[in-house]
C-alpha cells in the first residue's frame, strides 16, 4: 500500500488525482469515493474542490438540493479528526429526521457502508474523503488505519492542485512578545 502514498505525492493534475483515487478505492476494498472541501456552496472564489465516482443521479440530486450544507456525514466529520464508519454518525452528532432521510436516499443509490476521514487545515474549508460500498460489500475493518493514512495523502494532493502547494493562506511568522523562544539546556 505504500505505493499509494507515492502516487499521491506526485499528483500533477485533476485527472491524475481521479485516477489515483479510483485505484486506491479499489485497492482498499471499496467501490466508491468522494473527496471534497465542504464549502463549495459558499465559495465564490472557487477554492474548494470535489471529485467523486458516486452515481451521477445522486450527485445531481445532492447539488440541486444543496445537501452539502446539511450532509450528516460532513457534519460528523467536523467533530472528529479520526476516520469513522457511518454507523457511528449518531454517536458523533444529533441526528435529525432530515439526516435519516438523506442517508436513506443515499442507500437507494448504493451508497451504504461508508468510512469517512476528515481533512482540515486551519484557515481553509473543512473537508473529507469518504470511501463507500454497496449493501452487499462490507467494510474490511483491519484496513481502516491504512485508509485513514491514505485519505490524508489524497486530501493533501487535492489541496495542492486546487490551492497550490503552500499557497492556501499566508501564515505570518509570530514576532514580538508572542514569539516562542527555544531554550536549549
Amino acid at each position: 500500500m505504500t505505493h499509494l502514498v507515492s502516487i499521491f505525492e506526485t499528483i500533477g493534475s485533476i485527472d491524475d488525482l481521479t485516477e489515483a483515487m479510483s485505484e486506491a478505492t479499489e485497492e482498499l476494498g471499496f467501490q466508491r469515493f468522494a473527496l471534497s472541501h465542504h464549502g463549495g456552496f459558499l465559495d465564490p472564489a472557487g477554492e474548494t474542490f470535489r471529485i467523486h465516482n458516486y452515481p451521477d443521479q445522486w450527485a445531481e440530486f445532492y447539488d440541486q438540493f444543496g445537501l452539502g450544507l446539511n450532509d450528516p456525514v460532513h457534519r460528523a466529520s467536523n467533530v472528529t479528526n479520526l476516520g469513522f464508519r457511518w454507523e457511528r454518525i449518531p454517536h458523533l452528532i444529533p441526528m435529525t429526521e432530515g439526516d435519516r432521510r438523506i442517508l436513506a436516499m443515499a442507500r437507494e443509490q448504493g451508497i451504504v457502508h461508508g468510512y469517512t476521514v476528515p481533512g482540515y487545515v486551519p484557515g481553509e474549508w473543512r473537508g473529507s474523503l469518504s470511501f463507500v460500498n454497496s449493501v452487499s460489500v462490507p467494510i474490511y475493518d483491519p484496513i481502516l488505519p491504512i485508509v485513514q493514512s491514505i485519505a490524508l495523502f489524497a486530501f493533501d494532493a487535492a489541496r495542492g492542485l486546487w490551492l497550490g502547494r503552500g499557497a492556501s493562506r499566508l501564515i505570518e511568522p509570530v514576532t514580538g512578545p508572542h514569539r516562542v523562544v527555544r531554550v536549549v539546556c
